[in-house]
C-alpha cells in the first residue's frame, strides 16, 4: 500500500502535479495495538514529498476536530529517525487535517467543516466549522446546524498571519506555540474538538495542555505513544 503511495507521488512529482492524501485512521493514532513501522514509513513519505507535491493530508476516525503536524526530521536512505516525545519544530512541512464526525458517537455533538481551497495550488486558506447541538434534539424536531468557528478568527485573532498566506504547516506550528504561551487557546481547541459537547473532558491542567501539544506535533505513532495518554488522542 505504501509502495502504491510512493509510486503515485513520484509520478506526480515527475509531472509537476499536486496530490491530496485522504485516509481513515491517522498514522499518529495511539489507540489499541498500534503498528509502529507503517506510520513511521508514512511519515518518511510525507517528509520526502512535502510540500512541493503533497498539498494536503486528510484523516478521520477519531470523530474529533483535530490536526497533526509533520516536521523535517533527520533521515537516512532507509529510515527517518524519531525520538519519542521530541519534535524538530524548526521546519514544519505538512498538516494532517482530521475531520470531525457527523455522528454523535462518544457523547459528541455533530459537526462538519468546509475548506476555502485555492483552485490552482490546492492549498487551504480557511475552514469553517458547523455544529448541531444534540442536547436540544427531540424525536420530531430537526436539530439546526449553526456556525461554530473559523480557523483564522479563532487562532489568529490579531490578524498576524497574512491574508494572502495559506493555513499551512508553518501557520499551525505557530498556533501550537501560541497555545504553549496561552492556555486559553488550548481550552478552546479542547472544546471545539467535541463541538462544545457537555461531555468534553476537562483539560485545564498543565499536564493535559502538554499532552495536547504533543499530539498536535506527532505525525507518527512513535511520538504519539509518548504523549502520556495511552488510550488515544482524545
Amino acid at each position: 500500500m505504501l509502495r502504491f503511495v510512493t509510486d503515485e507521488l513520484q509520478a506526480a512529482e515527475d509531472c509537476g502535479e499536486r496530490v491530496g492524501i485522504i485516509g481513515h485512521v491517522p498514522p499518529s493514532y495511539d489507540g489499541s495495538n498500534p503498528v509502529v513501522n507503517g506510520p513511521n514509513l508514512f511519515y518518511s513519505i510525507v517528509q520526502r514529498y512535502s510540500p512541493h507535491v503533497i498539498a494536503n493530508v486528510f484523516f478521520g476516525h477519531n470523530h474529533r476536530d483535530q490536526f497533526y503536524l509533520y516536521y523535517n526530521y533527520p533521515s537516512s536512505k532507509n529510515t527517518t529517525f524519531f525520538t519519542p516525545g521530541t519534535y524538530n519544530t524548526s521546519t514544519p512541512l505538512m498538516t494532517a487535517w482530521l475531520a470531525q464526525s457527523l455522528t454523535t458517537l462518544g457523547g459528541l455533538n455533530g459537526g462538519f467543516k468546509y475548506y476555502d481551497v485555492d483552485a490552482s495550488s490546492f492549498v487551504i486558506y480557511e475552514f469553517h466549522n458547523y455544529w448541531a447541538n444534540i442536547s436540544v434534539a427531540k424525536n420530531d424536531i430537526a436539530v439546526p446546524w449553526s456556525f461554530l468557528y473559523s480557523a483564522r478568527s479563532t487562532y489568529d485573532p490579531n490578524n498576524t498571519w497574512p491574508a494572502t498566506a495559506p493555513l499551512n504547516a508553518t501557520f499551525w506550528d505557530k498556533v501550537t506555540g501560541l497555545m504553549e504561551q496561552n492556555g486559553t487557546f488550548v481550552n478552546t481547541y479542547n472544546l471545539y474538538e467535541t463541538r462544545q459537547s457537555p461531555s468534553t473532558p476537562n483539560c485545564t491542567s498543565q499536564a493535559c495542555h502538554a499532552e495536547k501539544f504533543c499530539y498536535m506535533r506527532s505525525g507518527s505513532q512513535v511520538q504519539g505513544a509518548a504523549c502520556g495518554n495511552k488510550n488515544g488522542p482524545n
